[in-house]
């Protein structure tokens, strides 16, 4: 069909004036770069503009000097920012002393400061942040194992413990039978006294560092570690994510008033008493980002529980 032949009249179609002229437009210009490209040379690069602003350069002074060694040391090998292993590390710092100093500004004043320190990583993805970070708290992981490992040997010192009682309460029961046939009732009763042996509790399991949990959880866990944890969060976008959503209302108001980690905050379930944390404290770490265990509820209240926390994302 020719295009002469067709009649437009009868279409409500306005055709575009410039459309031709456009399309030679840049037909020319690819003809150009590609003449351009053949001939060796490119356009010239253009500079890439950020829209952040500027980052204050990293004050090493500040540290301390037992610990600027290792900062620097970890971030020459690890091939980041000395930022990055800073932060994290001094956060690490401030969950392992807890609750254990305190610092009191006023000379004749009550007020006490909880060293509870919140930090964040911020830089573009590949800059490692997330190994920075791990290299860091390093010490901390193996201080945590070391003190899982001495609560497995006194659960294993309790559990012969307990075994042993049984033993004797075996044998204690065999001698009162015996008394009460010989019609000693008072000596029986005696041996059952003194076989009778509560035992002690297994503790609960010592943790220092915490990654994904409920605030409820979270609660349980700092009334059983009344010193402090560590909330790690590898990438904060989800953590913030989760902060936003309409149903983690309570998450977030937990989060906001363990900020100071000197208050407290009482859980109220229903089949779960009214389980207290005395002073939640925590002091979050993050990397690239900012933001921070076992059976049901008992009553309980603890001292003050801190908290830090660390985690990382990409801008």
């Amino acid at each position: 069909m020719a295009f002469d032949k067709i009649d437009l009249s009868d279409l409500d179609i306005k055709p575009a004036p410039f459309a031709p002229a456009l399309l030679l437009s840049q037909t020319s210009d690819a003809r150009r770069q590609d003449s351009d490209r053949a001939d060796g040379e490119w356009p010239r690069p253009e500079p890439i503009v950020t829209a952040l602003p500027p980052v204050a350069g990293f004050a090493a002074d500040l540290l301390p000097n037992r610990l600027r060694g290792y900062v620097f040391d970890v971030a020459e090998r690890q091939q980041s920012p000395r930022d990055f292993v800073a932060v994290a590390l001094l956060c690490g710092i401030a969950a392992v002393v807890g609750n254990q100093v305190r610092v009191s500004p006023k000379q004749h004043d009550d007020w006490t400061v909880v060293p509870n320190l919140w930090g964040v990583e911020i830089g573009p993805p590949s800059a490692m942040k997330s190994p920075a970070m791990r290299a860091a708290l390093a010490p901390i992981y193996k201080l945590e194992d070391e003190m899982r490992d001495l609560w497995e040997q006194r659960c294993a010192a309790i559990a012969e413990d307990e075994a042993l009682a049984e033993l004797s309460a075996k044998a204690a029961k065999s001698k009162a039978a015996k008394a009460m046939k010989a019609g000693d009732r008072e000596d029986a009763r005696r041996l059952l006294k003194e076989s009778q042996d509560d035992g002690e509790e297994p503790p609960p399991c010592p943790r220092l560092i915490v990654n994904d949990a409920t605030v409820e959880k979270l609660g349980e866990l700092l009334n059983e570690n009344p010193n402090g944890l560590l909330l790690i969060r590898d990438e904060l976008p989800g953590f913030l994510a989760r902060m936003e959503d309409e149903d983690c209302q309570g998450e977030r108001a937990f989060y906001l008033e363990a900020y100071n980690g000197d208050g407290s905050f009482t859980f109220d379930r229903i089949g779960r008493g009214a389980p207290n944390t005395s002073r939640p404290a925590r002091s979050p770490s993050s990397a690239a980002s900012s933001p921070p265990a076992s059976s049901r509820w008992s009553e309980a209240r603890s001292r003050a529980p801190a908290m830090t926390a660390c985690s990382s994302a990409s801008r």
